[in-house]
């Protein structure tokens, strides 16, 4: 009976001639010495078909053999030829932080083929996803509604936004921050959040382009058009087309820009200051003043 350091030798045995041979045919050698530890039908199929070559039978034969890898730099050899060996992780690899950062950013990596107990490790799934945010989808039940991996996804990427839990999409910090590195982002958003008022204004706040993604109902709503003028004059642009005409929008939009006007004159004399940014882009009285007459 084998003992399991004998068996553990020669896993790694077996490993290191598929990593060094690849789909080049075994030696006899090495036939020899695996036949000593492992049944001959699983010798020859191992040693005769084009291992490495074909997923589907590297996944069929991985799961019968059930041998665990444990060297990490043999089983990232393994995985950067074929991420399927990934199902041969020992569980100790899962404390390897070193590993895990090399694992996690070949270029062929992808959670599906992790094991289980991998896919419901937090500090696992959170290096995963942000190395492609789509590997949420192979995160375990629990990780697709943790709240901290959603934020560290769209820190990472705002359009990761896209493969979040739904439930995400209705949170206001983790949409914001989305939004702070992507624009578009926005669009994943839920409609509830694109209705709200008070959300769409702190949207503006950080891009008035944000208006592009405001519902209809609200580009028309005089009483939130004048607060977005409040924010940033060039909400005028995204306004509907009748409010674009409405005189006491329009004046509303004049006497902003006047008021940047103002304080850019007041920052070029104290060159020290911290100009407001985009206050020179956008002229309402030229835009909009003469379509209120």
């Amino acid at each position: 009976m084998r003992s399991p350091n004998n068996l553990n030798k020669s896993s790694d045995t077996f490993y290191n001639e598929i990593a060094i041979n690849l789909s080049k045919p075994f030696s006899r050698k090495m036939k020899k010495e695996l036949s000593s530890h492992f049944p001959k039908k699983i010798v020859k199929e191992l040693t005769f078909k084009p291992f490495i070559l074909d997923p589907e039978f590297i996944s069929k034969a991985l799961e019968s053999l059930k041998l665990p890898i444990s060297n990490p730099k043999l089983l990232l050899k393994l995985t950067n030829r074929n991420n399927r060996f990934l199902k041969c992780a020992d569980v100790s690899l899962i404390e390897n932080k070193e590993f895990i950062d090399i694992l996690t950013n070949q270029d062929n990596f992808s959670l599906e083929d992790a094991p289980d107990l991998f896919k419901n490790n937090k500090a696992f799934v959170l290096a995963a996803v942000t190395a492609f945010d789509q590997n949420i989808s192979h995160a375990s039940e629990k990780l697709k509604e943790d709240r901290d991996i959603a934020m560290a996804m769209v820190k990472k990427n705002g359009n990761s936004l896209k493969y979040i839990n739904d439930n995400f999409k209705l949170d206001k910090e983790i949409v914001l921050e989305a939004l702070e590195q992507n624009l578009p982002s926005l669009y994943y958003a839920r409609e509830e959040l694109k209705k709200e008022e008070s959300f769409i204004l702190k949207a503006l706040e950080i891009n008035v382009e944000a208006l592009l993604y405001a519902s209809e109902e609200l580009k028309e709503k005089k009483s939130f058009i004048l607060k977005a003028l409040e924010i940033n004059v060039e909400a005028l642009l995204y306004a509907s087309e009748e409010l674009k005409k409405d005189p006491e929008v329009v004046l509303a939009a004049v006497k902003k820009n006047q008021d940047l006007n103002h304080h850019n004159e007041n920052n070029t004399k104290h060159p020290s200051s911290s100009p407001s940014p985009n206050n020179e882009k956008f002229d309402p009285s030229k835009a909009t003043i003469q379509q209120s007459r």
